[in-house]
């Protein structure tokens, strides 16, 4: 008998083979996200993060890309480079919200890179619709299941967040056959690094290991822009040789698909939250009442106005920058502008910033 006529072999390929293709799928039905590790490590052609002429370059050891990708068309909607080997939401947000708005063509300054003739993604072709998709295709990792992710999907898009199953990455094997792509051309392990092994041919000797790298960040992210809009530009023979931009173009002319005004699109903020909490020191006459916010009290005088036991209000503010919060009552009266304590208003900070800021160091 045959291993692979087993029962044990079947119910192993229906849990993580790919799943059977729909002749009803078309653009913007089904949109894949995953991330992937550049091992830039020691690497004497690694990447090197700039702070102007005042200090030095800083090496990076590891980065994380995050790319989106149309299962129907195969296009890529869009990338995002997080600067740690782990990403956090907010990283991931960046991506939806570039994946679902208009962005320009990006200028190319390193020498030798020239990106390739017309748009390369669809959210630099304003003849082209942008992604209103119906379900988003995740792996379980920590992020994927944030609830501003969740939120800012089923809410704001009205989509559907689809979690694959553990340890079966062909699932979803759009976006890991474009990863593939990518690492044959500006691989995710950079020659001369670490390397696998302590004979791999990668790996760097000691001496180059003292070098200065010799890639900036900056020419990276236009080297991965370039190889990126140059696969959406790239015939494919599933698609029947046309490009992934074109069978875009042509599925967008052939079906009716549902779409939002650009007002409406602009008010999309993934980074926009809520939340309701207490107003502490309204009995005090000789004391400004305050909320606690992330550890911090902020204070306004909007809070002035605020009664009740156990008085609670909204606040509303941007997870990128929360300097200051917008007050509202609970039913919904606006009490204007929250502010932080002044040794906190002198740079931005937003709420992945604060645990290590607030986070005791010790020797």
């Amino acid at each position: 008998m045959d291993v692979h006529d087993g029962p044990e072999y079947a119910r192993r390929r229906a849990f993580t083979g790919s799943p059977i293709f729909l002749g009803d799928r078309w653009l913007y039905d089904r949109i894949e996200i995953d991330e992937q590790t550049i091992d830039c490590e020691q690497s004497t052609v690694g990447l090197e993060l700039e702070f102007g002429e005042r200090l030095p370059a800083l090496r990076l050891p590891r980065l994380t890309l995050l790319s989106a990708i149309d299962k129907a068309t195969d296009c890529i909607l869009g990338f995002q480079l997080a600067l740690t080997p782990d990403p956090q939401q907010d990283d991931l947000l960046a991506l939806l919200k570039q994946c679902m708005s208009r962005f320009p063509e990006r200028k190319i300054t390193t020498s030798g890179l020239e990106l390739p003739a017309g748009a390369g993604f669809p959210g630099s072709d304003s003849s082209l619709p942008l992604p209103l998709p119906r379900e988003i295709a995740f792996d379980n990792a920590w992020i994927h299941q944030a609830y501003s992710v969740e939120s800012f999907i089923t809410k704001e898009l009205g989509a559907t967040v689809s979690f694959g199953r553990p340890q079966s990455p062909t699932v979803r094997n759009s976006i890991e056959i474009s990863f593939n792509r990518i690492n044959q051309h500006l691989s995710h392990r950079i020659a001369s690094t670490t390397g696998s092994h302590v004979t791999d041919p990668k790996r760097e000797s000691a001496q180059n290991r003292k070098g200065v790298p010799m890639m900036p960040l900056s020419s990276f992210e236009e080297a991965l822009y370039i190889t990126l809009a140059e696969a959406n530009n790239r015939p494919r023979a599933h698609l029947g040789s046309a490009t992934p931009l074109e069978a875009l173009r042509h599925q967008s002319e052939q079906v009716y698909i549902t779409d939002v005004d650009d007002d409406r699109r602009s008010e999309w903020n993934p980074f926009l939250e809520t939340r309701e909490v207490r107003v502490h020191d309204l009995s005090a006459p000789k004391r400004r009442p305050y909320i606690n916010f992330e550890y911090l009290r902020y204070k306004g005088p909007g809070l002035l106005t605020v009664t009740g036991w156990r008085p609670s209000v909204q606040v509303r503010f941007d997870r990128r920058d929360i300097r200051q919060l917008e007050a509202f009552s609970l039913d919904g009266q606006s009490l204007g502008t929250l502010h932080c304590p002044s040794t906190w208003k002198s740079h931005s900070h937003g709420l992945s910033d604060l645990p290590p800021i607030t986070k005791p160091i010790t020797a």
